[in-house]
């Protein structure tokens, strides 16, 4: 018995903690009301302040209480360690401006199943910047919040090569004041070379330099593009510690968007 009693007061006081974190993040313009009928519906609604991971705030309202657990667990496992779902509140009945004012104050949206957006709630969503979504399909709501769960995610940083030159010999050119210019004498052996796009010096399989193509000539010509098969001179901008055999890549950096 005494265990018991024990088990239930380490709940009470670990509930008691966790609500107390979660309500210190809400926004300081919300009313003491509005912070109480909050019920999160998961722990990591609490956890947004200390673990770094980014959270869809979702407040929930559905026709009917069973669709309400139905909703809430469906969306709830959504995301993954970088960005998660929190409910922070669930409901039964029509969007109101109390939904829409609850919503604002903790950053977050109201999801809406099988029920009606008044068009009176619907402009005062718009001008509290709350995104509402309602649905009468419930795979439909799903997709909805996979998709803007993972567009809070970090995108993947891809380069992609435009064209590759083998470096065959070394030229130095003189130019005013006594200086010289190192020019690498290359072979495009892959897709093309632009002026001004970004390459990277390889060499023994390890990338030794990044940055732009500061010049290009074939033959005696100053050209912005050349292509496979061609031959050119090429310079780098801060950089001219060319050595044959180095491989020159142009490439360029996207951003590739992450999916759930």
């Amino acid at each position: 018995m005494a265990e018991d009693v024990q088990t239930i007061n380490e709940r009470r006081r670990a509930e008691k903690e966790r609500r107390e974190t979660f309500l210190a993040t809400l926004s300081p313009s919300m009313t003491s009301k509005q912070k109480n009928s909050l019920t999160p519906a998961t722990p990591s609604a609490y956890q947004h302040q200390d673990d770094g991971v980014k959270e869809l705030r979702i407040i929930v309202k559905t026709d009917v209480s069973g669709t309400t657990e139905a909703v809430v667990g469906a969306i709830s496992g959504i995301g993954n360690k970088e960005a998660r779902v929190a409910v922070v509140q669930s409901g039964v009945g029509d969007v109101t401006d109390s939904d829409i004012k609850m919503a604002s104050a903790v950053n977050g949206m109201i999801l809406g199943f099988n029920v009606s957006l008044p068009r009176s709630m619907e402009m005062l969503a718009s001008q509290s910047g709350v995104p509402v979504h309602i649905d009468t399909v419930i795979y439909r709501l799903i997709d909805e919040i996979r998709t803007r769960v993972a567009a809070l995610l970090p995108p993947t940083i891809e380069h992609r090569v435009l064209g590759e030159a083998k470096v065959q010999e070394l030229f130095n050119i003189s130019l005013r004041g006594g200086k010289s210019l190192s020019v690498a004498g290359c072979r495009i052996i892959n897709g093309t070379m632009e002026k001004n796009k970004t390459i990277r010096v390889v060499r023994n399989g390890e990338i030794i330099a990044r940055g732009p193509c500061s010049g290009l000539k074939h033959h005696r010509d100053e050209v912005n593009e050349v292509r496979k098969g061609m031959e050119c001179g090429l310079t780098m901008e801060d950089f001219t510690d060319f050595k044959a055999g180095d491989l020159i890549q142009s490439f360029s950096t996207i951003e590739v968007p992450r999916t759930l």
